[in-house]
């Protein structure tokens, strides 16, 4: 895709829902959203294929959704990625800056940041991002931008944001065989982070946890730079799964009291005996259950999932380094109760993470479910002006830095 006026396409397969969002350039430079296409996800378990031929229908129910409302014809995507497997690996990459002004060029941060790239992570893994993080010119003090820095030797310091190829290349698949191109690939944790967070959020350090069905995405920037991104396999169905057994009741009741009752609130005494009535559709079950054990259930969930981020940051040092707040969003972050809970296990401002700067069809957008495909128009914004060189930022613009190794097989 190499025309400004053509429609973007971000394309989101959760576990839960296919997300095709349809977003065109304005005149003033900005995203306006002009079609959406919502599809319930089939085939899906904890962000990974598992019945392909579901995962491929539900694409195509997505697209077409979306290509009615928009009008337009999708021929390419730009696609989320997430799945168990999926992280971050800090490496760095060194190179003597030769040429007769002495001073650094594009070229040599290229070289540099591909340097970087050559690091050892597990067998049949595919880079996804080299994301930049900071530049050394001279061994001296860290800079974010070293073009035209004179200097001897560069160094590169960035994030390898790598997964399983065969994931990656299945829902690559599950797109191309309903006869759309894969523009690119992208981390969902890092397409959520450029829908919500502004540059100053990131330069003073953010942390940004989507929750979605079967994954909480996670990325955690510092000074500008991505230095943190995982996937923990825990989302929203595992509240779902712990209601199911911890109050003897069907999967299916346990969803529907998630989404109507469910909190993850300290329990208080003026709850302790209330009860709620249960719609079953078998004497088997209970008719009742107590609100107390409801919020201790999901509460102990939910603290499970920022413990384990918190722990990894810890053992990082990069929780004290996280400034600019706690962002939550996905699904999930509609929750009653976890902006509290997250700022009593984090001990950071939390906040709601929702899309910002974007126009059209707002009603699309203000919710904290589309930030994946939201950001991943943005990062298509980007990665087509970079493309036609009409960036200021140049070639080597922190877009640049998060381009995949190479595009989709």
């Amino acid at each position: 895709m190499a025309n400004l006026r053509e429609p973007l396409v971000g394309l989101e397969i959760g576990t839960n829902k296919v997300c095709a969002l349809v977003g065109e350039f304005t005149d003033d430079g900005t995203i306006s959203f002009i079609g959406a296409g919502l599809a319930q996800s089939q085939g899906m378990r904890k962000g990974e294929i598992v019945d392909y031929q579901a995962v491929t229908e539900s694409v195509r129910k997505a697209l077409a959704m979306a290509e009615r409302e928009a009008n337009v014809e999708i021929g390419s995507v730009f696609l989320g990625i997430t799945g168990g497997g999926i992280q971050g690996i800090p490496s760095s990459g060194t190179i003597a800056i030769d040429n007769q002004e002495g001073t650094v060029t594009g070229q040599d941060i290229s070289q540099a940041i591909a340097q970087a790239r050559k690091i050892a992570f597990p067998k049949k893994h595919a880079i996804i991002h080299a994301c930049k993080q900071r530049f050394f010119v001279d061994g001296g003090a860290a800079v974010a931008e070293p073009l035209n820095i004179s200097g001897r030797m560069l160094r590169a310091d960035v994030l390898v944001i790598h997964g399983l190829h065969s994931r990656i290349q299945n829902a690559v698949r599950a797109v191309r065989d309903n006869r759309v191109e894969v523009e690119d690939i992208v981390f969902n944790g890092v397409a959520s982070s450029l829908a919500i967070l502004d540059t100053e959020s990131k330069r003073m350090g953010a942390l940004v946890m989507d929750i979605g069905a079967g994954t909480t995405d996670v990325v955690a920037y510092v000074a500008g730079g991505i230095h943190y991104a995982a996937v923990i396999p825990v989302g929203g169905d595992h509240f779902k799964n712990d209601l199911a057994l911890g109050l003897q009741i069907p999967p299916s009741t346990a969803e529907q009291l998630k989404k109507s009752q469910g909190r993850v609130d300290v329990p208080g005494e003026k709850i302790k005996d209330e009860i709620i009535p249960l719609s079953q559709e078998s004497g088997f079950f209970p008719q009742t259950c107590s609100k107390h054990d409801l919020y201790v259930i999901m509460r102990a969930r939910c603290r499970e999932i920022f413990e384990i981020i918190r722990d990894e940051l810890k053992e990082r040092k990069l929780l004290d380094l996280i400034a600019g707040g706690i962002f939550i969003t996905g699904g999930v972050a509609r929750t009653a109760g976890i902006f509290d809970l997250a700022k009593e296990v984090f001990g950071k401002s939390v906040e709601l993470g929702m899309p910002w700067e974007f126009e059209g069809n707002m009603t699309i957008t203000d919710t904290p479910e589309v930030s994946t495909a939201a950001g991943l128009v943005r990062y298509g914004f980007r990665r087509t002006v970079d493309k036609l060189g009409t960036s200021r930022r140049g070639p080597t613009s922190f877009w640049s830095g998060l381009l995949p190794r190479r595009d989709p097989e």
